[in-house]
């Protein structure tokens, strides 16, 4: 179910408060004027056992995705076309959405202040340490590499996010380490180190110890799975492609053991 079709303020029959709900206000009220089609199709379809909390997740998610990639894309003074555009991949959304995502965007990018609300209030409705959080820092590090420039101020505030989130900053660096390459300042291009960074290893780790990492990574953050938690439609192929990072990691490191 795409949740960029749900309806918000009311219909859903709970109410999102906080500083999620207030940029749900600024997208209108009802950002999303599909709902009734979308629910019809959740309660006759496979996710036919969704709750009035896990659509409240899923909502939660989006939004605060949005208001979040707003925050880090202003951490460096301005939003540049280049994190727009990497916004626009992260987050895939109908046409027809478009004025109300960017009703939502242009709110909370006025300022980067007020990112660890929205962090926080995310937290308490996803849950600590959840495998959504982890691939909203993902999205996050996505667009904060799309200008070339690595910013410290976007580091700094996606992993203070990453802390809220109840991650720790080698979790963090784990996450951050499938951007590597990905911009020219801050970060260098992919090595045999952010490999293991990625898979979350030391590269004194022995084979075992890297194969159940990748295991763990693979089962952890599988879209299927994310899915299965509530991950809205429109994050699936960025959750693909994070999935193909801790494969790409997992067999260059085997290859490179193999030659030694």
């Amino acid at each position: 179910m795409a949740f960029l079709g749900t309806l918000l303020g009311g219909t859903l029959g709970f109410a999102i408060g906080g500083p999620i709900g207030a940029l749900i206000g600024a997208g209108g009220g009802h950002l999303f004027d599909r709902f009734r089609e979308s629910e019809r199709r959740t309660l006759a379809g496979p996710n036919a056992g969704v709750t009035g909390n896990q659509a409240e997740a899923q909502v939660a998610f989006s939004v605060g995705l949005i208001g979040l990639s707003a925050k880090v894309a202003k951490a460096d003074g301005r939003v540049t076309p280049d994190e727009i555009r990497a916004f626009r991949r992260v987050f895939h959304f109908p046409s027809r959405d478009e004025a109300r995502v960017a009703a939502i965007y242009n709110e909370a990018r006025q300022s980067s202040d007020g990112f660890e609300q929205y962090a926080q209030q995310l937290a308490a409705i996803l849950g600590s340490r959840d495998e959504r959080c982890a691939q909203i820092l993902d999205c996050l590090f996505t667009i904060a590499a799309a200008d070339g420039v690595f910013h410290p101020n976007e580091d700094r505030i996606i992993r203070e996010i990453g802390r809220i989130f109840g991650f720790s900053d080698s979790e963090v660096a784990s996450v951050r380490a499938r951007h590597q390459g990905t911009a020219g300042n801050g970060m260098q291009g992919a090595t045999d180190t952010s490999n293991y960074e990625v898979l979350g290893v030391a590269p004194t780790a022995s084979d075992d110890e890297i194969k159940s990492a990748h295991r763990s990574l693979v089962r952890k953050f599988h879209p299927d799975h994310l899915v299965s938690k509530g991950l809205p439609d429109e994050l699936i192929e960025h959750a693909t492609e994070r999935l193909a990072a801790i494969n790409g990691a997992y067999e260059a490191i085997m290859k490179s053991r193999s030659r030694k």
